[in-house]
């Protein structure tokens, strides 16, 4: 009886078993790629948000020292129109800030003149944190004037 049991037993062929193999394969390959493309991804996200954060840090520095000592460039402690970043940056990143004053005749503030050091009412600041080489960045733009 116990014979008859074992000789219905075939289990399973060379063919079978290298089937089953190529369909895991097939399966398990772009697997491996969404998670190298998951942790790109990730990477990339982590460095925009240090960047945004970087860049208000910078921005809610200069709103700090408030208008009267930002916009004299003879004594305030902002010198603009391209002062350097006060913030500690981390290794790869770099801060760039331009000054834009509000011109009183044409108070456009699309069409950025060169940055100046004419003394207004409003001044608008740029705060850009670029990384990796210069190609990310985020830019960042504040208004403080006379009544902030």
């Amino acid at each position: 009886m116990l014979r008859r049991l074992l000789h219905k037993e075939h289990g399973y062929s060379l063919v079978e078993v290298m089937v089953a193999i190529l369909l895991l394969t097939i399966a398990i390959i772009p697997m491996i790629s969404m998670f190298d493309v998951g942790l790109v991804t990730t990477t990339q996200t982590g460095q925009y948000d240090r960047a945004r954060a970087l860049a208000n840090q910078q921005m809610e520095r200069v709103k700090s020292v408030g208008y009267a000592a930002a916009a004299n460039p003879t004594t305030g402690t902002y010198r603009p129109p391209t002062p350097a970043c006060t913030i500690t940056l981390p290794t790869g990143f770099t801060c760039q800030m331009n000054t834009y004053y509000l011109n009183e005749v044409e108070p456009n503030l699309l069409q950025r003149p060169t940055p100046a050091l004419t003394y207004s009412k409003a001044m608008e600041i740029v705060v850009t944190i670029r990384w990796r080489g210069g190609v990310r960045q985020y830019t960042t733009t504040g208004m403080i004037g006379t009544g902030t």
